[in-house]
C-alpha cells in the first residue's frame, strides 16, 4: 500500500460524494476502510495531517457512522485501525477550529448517542478536554452539565472514571450546585465511589470545593472513598 494509492481512493470518494447514492457510496466506503485497516499507526497519523480538512471531516463522519453499528467484540477487533484513525484525528490536527468540529461530531455519537463500544472514545475524552479551544467550546455549549449527568448515571467503573477525570479539567469552573449534585451522587453510586480513577479525580475536586459539601455528605465520602477531606 502506498500513500499515493490511498490519496487517490479518498480523493475519488470525497470529490464525488454529493453525486453518490447510498448504495454506491457503501462500496467506496468499504474500499477506504480496507486501506486504512492496512496502514500502520505512523501512516495513519501522517495521512490525517495531510488531508484537506473537509475531506477529513467527510471521511471522519462516515467511519464513525460505520463503527456505530458494531455490536460484538470480534467485530471491534477488525476495526482497531479505524478507531485509531477516529480517536487521533483531533490530536493530529493543529487548527483549533478543526479540533472543535471533530470533537462535536464525536460528542454527539459517543456522549449523547447510545454508541456501541463507546468507551473507545470516552477513554480519550479527558485528553480532548485539555485543549483550550475544546474546553472553551464545552463551556459555551454547557456540555459540562452532560458530563456531570453521565458521571451521576455511570453504570461502570470505567465510565465513572472517565467522566470524573474530564470534569476535573473544569475544576475552577464548577458551580456550587454542580458540586452539591456530584458529592451527593457519589455516595449513592458504587460505580463512582469504588472506581479507582473516579476517586482520584473527585478527591481533588472535593478538596477544592469542600466548603460547598454538606458535612454529613463529606463524612460519607471520606468513609466510602477512604479519604481524609477535612
Amino acid at each position: 500500500i502506498t500513500q499515493h494509492t490511498v490519496h487517490f481512493v479518498v480523493d475519488e470518494i470525497t470529490n464525488t460524494i454529493d453525486k453518490l447514492n447510498i448504495v454506491k457510496f457503501e462500496a467506496y466506503s468499504e474500499t477506504i476502510v480496507d486501506y486504512i485497516k492496512r496502514m500502520n499507526p505512523n501512516q495513519i497519523d501522517e495521512y490525517i495531517k495531510s488531508l484537506d480538512f473537509e475531506k477529513l471531516r467527510v471521511l471522519f463522519e462516515k467511519l464513525l457512522y460505520e463503527v456505530s453499528f458494531i455490536r460484538h467484540f470480534q467485530e471491534k477487533q477488525q476495526y482497531e485501525n479505524i478507531y485509531y484513525f477516529l480517536k487521533n484525528s483531533i490530536l493530529q490536527r493543529d487548527n483549533d477550529k478543526e479540533k472543535v468540529i471533530l470533537f462535536e461530531i464525536i460528542y454527539q455519537y459517543a456522549v449523547v448517542g447510545n454508541m456501541s463500544y463507546e468507551n473507545e472514545f470516552l477513554n480519550i475524552l479527558p485528553t480532548y478536554v485539555k485543549y483550550v479551544s475544546i474546553k472553551k467550546y464545552i463551556m459555551e455549549k454547557s456540555y459540562l452539565d452532560s458530563f456531570i449527568t453521565s458521571l451521576i448515571d455511570a453504570v461502570t467503573y470505567d465510565s465513572a472514571g472517565v467522566y470524573a477525570k474530564a470534569i476535573l479539567e473544569f475544576n475552577n469552573n464548577l458551580t456550587v450546585d454542580q458540586i452539591k449534585i456530584m458529592s451527593e451522587a457519589t455516595i449513592n453510586n458504587s460505580q463512582i465511589y469504588d472506581s479507582y480513577n473516579a476517586q482520584g479525580a473527585l478527591k481533588m475536586i472535593f478538596i477544592r470545593h469542600k466548603e460547598h459539601i454538606r458535612p454529613e455528605v463529606l463524612q460519607e465520602i471520606n468513609k466510602l472513598m477512604k479519604s481524609h477531606i477535612a
